[in-house]
Protein backbone atom coordinates (compact mmCIF):
# COMPACT_ATOMS: atom_id res chain seq x y z
CA UNK A 1 0.00 0.00 0.00
CA UNK A 2 1.53 3.30 -0.99
CA UNK A 3 1.24 6.27 1.28
CA UNK A 4 0.03 9.68 0.19
CA UNK A 5 2.40 12.25 1.70
CA UNK A 6 2.42 16.02 1.31
CA UNK A 7 -0.97 15.76 -0.43
CA UNK A 8 0.73 13.83 -3.22
CA UNK A 9 -0.67 12.22 -6.35
CA UNK A 10 -3.27 9.92 -4.72
CA UNK A 11 -4.76 12.79 -2.70
CA UNK A 12 -5.14 15.28 -5.57
CA UNK A 13 -8.44 13.83 -6.90
CA UNK A 14 -9.72 13.64 -3.33
CA UNK A 15 -9.03 17.33 -2.73
CA UNK A 16 -10.70 18.17 -6.04
CA UNK A 17 -13.80 16.25 -4.95
CA UNK A 18 -13.75 18.02 -1.60
CA UNK A 19 -13.82 21.38 -3.37
CA UNK A 20 -16.69 20.17 -5.55
CA UNK A 21 -18.58 19.04 -2.44
CA UNK A 22 -18.16 22.45 -0.82
CA UNK A 23 -19.46 24.04 -4.02
CA UNK A 24 -22.58 21.86 -3.95
CA UNK A 25 -23.08 22.59 -0.24
CA UNK A 26 -23.08 26.34 -0.90
CA UNK A 27 -25.35 25.87 -3.91
CA UNK A 28 -27.79 24.11 -1.59
CA UNK A 29 -27.67 27.02 0.86
CA UNK A 30 -28.11 29.49 -2.00
CA UNK A 31 -31.21 27.81 -3.41
CA UNK A 32 -32.78 27.39 0.04
CA UNK A 33 -32.22 31.09 0.69
CA UNK A 34 -33.98 31.92 -2.57
CA UNK A 35 -36.86 29.64 -1.67
CA UNK A 36 -37.38 31.63 1.53
CA UNK A 37 -38.17 34.61 -0.69
CA UNK A 38 -41.21 32.73 -2.03
CA UNK A 39 -42.28 31.32 1.30
CA UNK A 40 -45.77 31.62 2.79
CA UNK A 41 -46.57 31.84 6.53
CA UNK A 42 -45.23 35.42 6.61
CA UNK A 43 -41.76 33.95 6.99
CA UNK A 44 -40.14 37.02 5.47
CA UNK A 45 -39.43 38.70 8.80
CA UNK A 46 -37.62 35.69 10.28
CA UNK A 47 -36.17 33.89 7.29
CA UNK A 48 -32.59 34.70 8.20
CA UNK A 49 -32.75 33.22 11.69
CA UNK A 50 -34.37 30.06 10.29
CA UNK A 51 -31.77 29.72 7.57
CA UNK A 52 -28.90 30.37 9.95
CA UNK A 53 -30.28 27.79 12.34
CA UNK A 54 -29.94 25.25 9.57
CA UNK A 55 -26.47 26.46 8.56
CA UNK A 56 -24.97 26.52 12.03
CA UNK A 57 -26.55 23.44 13.58
CA UNK A 58 -23.46 21.44 14.50
CA UNK A 59 -25.30 18.57 16.17
CA UNK A 60 -26.48 15.81 13.86
CA UNK A 61 -29.16 14.92 16.41
CA UNK A 62 -30.71 18.39 16.04
CA UNK A 63 -30.52 18.42 12.26
CA UNK A 64 -33.65 16.30 11.85
CA UNK A 65 -35.77 18.87 13.73
CA UNK A 66 -34.23 21.72 11.74
CA UNK A 67 -35.07 19.91 8.51
CA UNK A 68 -38.67 19.48 9.63
CA UNK A 69 -38.89 23.23 10.29
CA UNK A 70 -37.55 24.00 6.81
CA UNK A 71 -40.01 21.59 5.19
CA UNK A 72 -42.92 23.25 7.00
CA UNK A 73 -41.79 26.85 6.51
CA UNK A 74 -41.09 26.45 2.81
CA UNK A 75 -43.93 24.02 2.07
CA UNK A 76 -41.58 21.50 0.48
CA UNK A 77 -43.61 18.86 -1.43
CA UNK A 78 -43.52 15.39 0.08
CA UNK A 79 -41.69 13.89 -2.88
CA UNK A 80 -38.71 16.13 -2.05
CA UNK A 81 -38.57 15.46 1.70
CA UNK A 82 -36.14 12.56 1.58
CA UNK A 83 -33.81 14.12 -0.96
CA UNK A 84 -33.66 17.40 0.98
CA UNK A 85 -33.07 15.70 4.32
CA UNK A 86 -30.31 13.52 2.87
CA UNK A 87 -28.69 16.54 1.22
CA UNK A 88 -28.74 18.52 4.47
CA UNK A 89 -27.15 15.66 6.37
CA UNK A 90 -24.45 15.37 3.68
CA UNK A 91 -23.88 19.11 3.82
CA UNK A 92 -23.45 18.78 7.58
CA UNK A 93 -20.88 16.02 7.05
CA UNK A 94 -18.92 18.04 4.50
CA UNK A 95 -18.84 21.30 6.44
CA UNK A 96 -18.74 20.09 10.06
CA UNK A 97 -17.55 16.49 10.30
CA UNK A 98 -15.29 15.77 7.33
CA UNK A 99 -12.10 17.24 8.73
CA UNK A 100 -12.68 15.66 12.13
CA UNK A 101 -13.16 12.30 10.46
CA UNK A 102 -10.50 12.38 7.76
CA UNK A 103 -8.94 15.75 7.07
CA UNK A 104 -6.40 15.77 9.89
CA UNK A 105 -4.95 12.43 8.75
CA UNK A 106 -5.23 12.83 4.98
CA UNK A 107 -1.46 12.90 4.52
CA UNK A 108 -1.17 9.46 6.14
CA UNK A 109 -3.93 7.69 4.19
CA UNK A 110 -3.18 4.77 1.93
CA UNK A 111 -4.66 4.33 -1.53
CA UNK A 112 -7.61 2.21 -0.40
CA UNK A 113 -8.67 4.76 2.21
CA UNK A 114 -8.44 7.59 -0.29
CA UNK A 115 -10.44 5.61 -2.85
CA UNK A 116 -13.19 4.88 -0.30
CA UNK A 117 -13.33 8.49 0.87
CA UNK A 118 -13.39 9.73 -2.74
CA UNK A 119 -16.37 7.49 -3.43
CA UNK A 120 -18.23 8.94 -0.42
CA UNK A 121 -17.45 12.49 -1.54
CA UNK A 122 -18.65 11.79 -5.08
CA UNK A 123 -21.90 10.32 -3.75
CA UNK A 124 -22.36 13.38 -1.52
CA UNK A 125 -21.83 15.68 -4.50
CA UNK A 126 -24.40 13.79 -6.56
CA UNK A 127 -27.00 13.75 -3.78
CA UNK A 128 -26.62 17.47 -3.06
CA UNK A 129 -26.71 18.29 -6.77
CA UNK A 130 -30.01 16.39 -7.10
CA UNK A 131 -31.45 18.40 -4.20
CA UNK A 132 -30.24 21.67 -5.73
CA UNK A 133 -31.91 20.83 -9.04
CA UNK A 134 -35.18 19.89 -7.35
CA UNK A 135 -35.26 23.04 -5.22
CA UNK A 136 -34.24 25.24 -8.17
CA UNK A 137 -37.11 23.86 -10.26
CA UNK A 138 -39.49 24.47 -7.37
CA UNK A 139 -38.18 28.02 -7.01
CA UNK A 140 -38.61 28.77 -10.72
CA UNK A 141 -42.14 27.34 -10.72
CA UNK A 142 -43.16 29.49 -7.76
CA UNK A 143 -41.72 32.58 -9.40
CA UNK A 144 -43.36 31.81 -12.75
CA UNK A 145 -46.81 30.83 -11.53
CA UNK A 146 -47.08 33.31 -8.68
CA UNK A 147 -49.37 36.29 -9.11
CA UNK A 148 -47.18 38.31 -6.77
CA UNK A 149 -45.26 40.82 -8.86
CA UNK A 150 -42.69 41.36 -6.12
CA UNK A 151 -41.76 37.73 -5.62
CA UNK A 152 -38.70 37.85 -7.89
CA UNK A 153 -37.45 40.89 -6.03
CA UNK A 154 -37.88 39.11 -2.70
CA UNK A 155 -36.05 36.06 -4.00
CA UNK A 156 -33.16 38.21 -5.23
CA UNK A 157 -33.00 40.02 -1.90
CA UNK A 158 -33.06 36.78 0.08
CA UNK A 159 -30.22 35.33 -1.99
CA UNK A 160 -28.22 38.55 -1.75
CA UNK A 161 -28.62 39.02 1.98
CA UNK A 162 -28.11 35.52 3.32
CA UNK A 163 -24.72 35.30 4.95
CA UNK A 164 -22.58 32.22 5.50
CA UNK A 165 -19.42 33.92 6.67
CA UNK A 166 -20.05 34.35 10.37
CA UNK A 167 -23.11 33.78 12.48
CA UNK A 168 -22.09 36.74 14.65
CA UNK A 169 -21.75 39.10 11.70
CA UNK A 170 -24.34 41.87 11.88
CA UNK A 171 -26.21 41.94 8.58
CA UNK A 172 -29.07 44.33 7.94
CA UNK A 173 -32.43 42.61 7.95
CA UNK A 174 -34.09 42.82 4.53
CA UNK A 175 -37.14 45.01 4.29
CA UNK A 176 -39.86 43.50 2.13
CA UNK A 177 -41.82 46.73 2.00
CA UNK A 178 -39.04 49.08 0.94
CA UNK A 179 -37.19 48.83 -2.32
CA UNK A 180 -33.79 49.52 -0.80
CA UNK A 181 -32.01 48.37 2.32
CA UNK A 182 -29.84 50.80 4.21
CA UNK A 183 -26.24 49.56 4.36
CA UNK A 184 -24.42 49.06 7.61
CA UNK A 185 -22.57 52.05 8.97
CA UNK A 186 -18.84 51.79 9.30
CA UNK A 187 -17.28 51.75 12.75
CA UNK A 188 -15.30 54.92 11.95
CA UNK A 189 -18.52 56.77 11.09
CA UNK A 190 -20.14 55.73 14.34
CA UNK A 191 -17.10 56.85 16.33
CA UNK A 192 -17.04 60.19 14.52
CA UNK A 193 -20.72 60.76 15.23
CA UNK A 194 -20.28 59.88 18.88
CA UNK A 195 -17.60 62.56 19.23
CA UNK A 196 -19.98 65.16 17.86
CA UNK A 197 -22.52 64.56 20.57
CA UNK A 198 -22.65 67.16 23.28
CA UNK A 199 -21.61 65.93 26.72
CA UNK A 200 -24.40 65.25 29.15
CA UNK A 201 -24.97 67.82 31.83
CA UNK A 202 -24.02 66.61 35.29
CA UNK A 203 -26.85 65.79 37.64
CA UNK A 204 -27.54 68.78 39.83
CA UNK A 205 -28.53 66.52 42.70
CA UNK A 206 -26.25 63.47 42.77
CA UNK A 207 -27.21 62.72 46.33
CA UNK A 208 -30.88 62.56 45.33
CA UNK A 209 -30.11 60.13 42.49
CA UNK A 210 -28.06 57.95 44.82
CA UNK A 211 -30.85 57.90 47.37
CA UNK A 212 -33.36 56.93 44.70
CA UNK A 213 -31.16 54.08 43.46
CA UNK A 214 -30.63 52.89 47.01
CA UNK A 215 -34.36 52.75 47.65
CA UNK A 216 -34.82 50.58 44.56
CA UNK A 217 -32.24 48.03 45.69
CA UNK A 218 -33.52 44.86 47.26
CA UNK A 219 -32.23 44.14 50.73
CA UNK A 220 -31.62 40.49 51.56
CA UNK A 221 -29.88 38.47 54.21
CA UNK A 222 -26.21 39.30 54.81
CA UNK A 223 -23.62 37.08 53.19
CA UNK A 224 -21.10 35.17 55.28
CA UNK A 225 -17.79 34.59 53.55
CA UNK A 226 -16.16 32.60 56.33
CA UNK A 227 -17.09 30.08 58.94
CA UNK A 228 -19.75 31.16 61.35
CA UNK A 229 -18.67 31.30 64.94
Amino acid sequence: MSKSTEYGEPAVPLLALLGKAFYQAQALEHTLAGLYGTSPHSIASRWKSRLRKMMYTSSQAQLGKVTEDIIYDLEIPEQHWNILQKALFLRHWIKNAFFYEAGHRMQAMDDDEIEHLSYRLQMACDEMADAVRAISEMLLDREYYSRDDDISERVAMAVEKYWVGSKDEAVAEPSWENESVQPRRRQSDRVADSKKKEPREPDARPHARLASETRNMSVGRPRFYGKRS
